[in-house]
């Protein structure tokens, strides 16, 4: 719900890309002999710009697309205070998931927390694939649908209940007891059953969960080479024994298994030179 707020000065100068992305951006900037200027980027749900203002502001050719044109707005004046052209680098994606950049443009497209809202996966995946370069790559970081702590709730295990009676029933509970987001002056003056009934209807209405053998296909059956790259992740590959239990196969897999559905998955892509 910080989109629904104004960019502040404060959050612009704090803001630093997610660290996982940058460094699967510079692999893939180094492998296909790029400068930073040379590099189409685009962030897919790029809320208020921060990113593709920081991207720019390293020298990259970023840009930004967003489903809410209110995160936009919420954005804009911030961003153009520090002499970016808001219209020029950040559009807004169609209800049928169309952007506007032709195809073949973008060397890296990028999310952050985007996949688990959205609800028609195959027109997204079909249009990522439509404006990859051929060779080119994606990173896509997202909640995975067995996360114990719903990402945007903060609540546990709400997401894997039924989009029901069930369900509201457990988040009506939960903010009972004050298990619940904080999002800011939305609901400063609600009370809680005002609350609850928004928390349930952003949690059925804003919250697609998919496992991740089924979004890996859908990118697979578009074009894309998909795979996890989670299990490479530092805090994995930095620890020692993390990292020779890594060798044994059918631990690599349990743990790989593990992290894809409880953890937070890092979907790798790849578009196929030939194309």
């Amino acid at each position: 719900m910080g989109h629904g707020e104004f960019l502040t000065e404060e959050e612009y100068f704090q803001f630093t890309l997610n660290k996982e992305i940058y460094r699967y951006l510079e692999e893939c900037r180094q492998s296909l002999g790029l400068e930073k200027n040379e590099m189409n980027i685009l962030d897919w749900g790029c809320g208020r710009g921060l990113s593709v203002a920081w991207l720019r502001e390293r020298g990259y050719n970023a840009f930004g697309v967003e489903i809410d044109p209110i995160a936009i707005h919420h954005g804009k004046a911030m961003l153009e205070s520090h002499g970016h052209d808001v219209p020029k680098i950040i559009s807004p994606i169609n209800d049928d998931c169309i952007v506007n950049y032709p195809g073949n443009f973008f060397h890296f497209v990028f999310s952050t927390q985007v996949f688990e809202h959205v609800e028609n996966m195959d027109l997204v995946a079909a249009e990522i694939y439509r404006i990859t370069k051929p060779g080119g790559y994606g990173l896509h970081v997202f909640p995975s649908h067995h996360h114990i702590i719903e990402a945007h709730l903060s609540m546990p295990f709400v997401h894997w209940l039924p989009k029901n009676n069930i369900r509201k029933s457990a988040i009506f509970l939960f903010t009972l007891w004050g298990i619940r987001p904080y999002w800011g002056e939305d609901l400063k003056d609600k009370n809680f059953i005002d609350k609850a009934i928004t928390y349930y209807e952003y949690s059925i209405n804003l919250t697609h969960y998919r496992d991740f053998p089924t979004i890996c296909s859908i990118f697979q059956k578009m074009g894309l080479s998909a795979k996890s790259v989670s299990i490479n992740h530092p805090v994995f590959t930095n620890n020692k024994l993390i990292t020779s239990l890594l060798q044994i196969s059918h631990i690599r897999s349990i743990i790989d298994w593990a992290v894809n559905n409880f953890k937070t998955v890092e979907l790798f892509t790849i578009k196929p030179k030939n194309e």
